[in-house]
């Protein structure tokens, strides 16, 4: 496939990994990438790579998990690329600086990816006299929360870059540990995170 894209002009690769939700959500946990998967993922593309350099092949945003071996993630909380709006977190759902609209329903979610999680639901967009406005109720993913709340991998003990981070995608997190069947899925940590595979392979 790599071969055929690079013959064909195109410059960017970028891989995306699953997310269980929509029509995936009830997907049984053994078809979602482990962290074993995603090194062998990590070990071909740089294969890849090598033999592409005209290529630039990567992970999409932060699906897998933060890398902060990447310049990509310093720019982007440094505001050089604010493709997301002006968050200062991975996460734009952090402090709220994102919303997800349903126009089906007017039904407002904390990231357009937790549309498919009813209970996720935060607020509602009425219309009045040809003018929309937005409710939302009290934030349930300010900084302060997320980094006093956040397990696993992802908990203020385990990781170094929590200040900075907040555990990465919030919806990503979430949805796996909903599929895990974890107790406090809000603040779950990531089930997979590059840096700390980068972290660990470089102390290897």
């Amino acid at each position: 496939m790599v071969d055929y894209l690079s013959k064909n002009g195109l410059r960017y690769l970028k891989f995306i990994r699953f997310f269980p939700g929509g029509n995936g959500k009830e997907l049984p946990v053994a078809d979602i990438l482990d962290r074993d998967s995603v090194v062998e993922v990590m070990e071909k593309m740089d294969k890849e790579r090598l033999q592409h350099p005209n290529l630039s092949i990567s992970f999409y945003g932060i699906s897998f998990g933060p890398n902060f071996y990447s310049p990509g993630c310093y720019k982007f909380l440094a505001g050089q690329n604010n493709v997301y709006g002006n968050s200062t977190y991975l996460c734009p759902m952090i402090g709220q600086q994102y919303l997800g609209i349903s126009l089906g329903t007017n039904k407002i979610y904390p990231c357009f990816e937790a549309i498919s999680f009813p209970e996720m639901e935060i607020g509602q967009m009425t219309k009045k006299d040809g003018q929309y406005s937005i409710g939302v109720s009290e934030s349930k993913f300010t900084p302060e929360l997320v980094g006093e709340n956040l397990t696993g991998i992802c908990s203020r003990k385990e990781c170094q870059y929590q200040q900075l981070c907040l555990g990465g995608c919030r919806m990503h997190a979430y949805a796996i540990a909903r599929r895990n069947g974890v107790k406090d899925q809000i603040y779950a940590g990531q089930d997979i995170c590059v840096t700390r595979i980068l972290d660990e392979q470089a102390s290897n």
